[in-house]
């Protein structure tokens, strides 16, 4: 996947969590302030390879 394709796939995924949280605000609490928020989205497998690859590599540096 391109990462064009894939910053404006992850966008409209951040818009929908987004929507989510606004609606559930206590999923905040579950996630730490210093994580990194990578959405692996199973109805769609290109992307999810995609930032599957993203958070292994930021897994390797270290980073939760």
């Amino acid at each position: 996947m391109k990462k064009d394709l894939a910053v404006k796939k992850n966008l409209d995924l951040l818009n929908e969590f987004m929507k989510y949280v606004f609606e559930n605000p206590k999923v905040l609490e579950e996630i730490p302030p210093e994580a990194e928020l990578i959405i692996l989205p199973i109805d769609d497998p290109g992307l999810y390879e995609y930032n599957k690859k993203t958070a292994n590599k930021v897994l390797s540096q270290g980073k939760k």
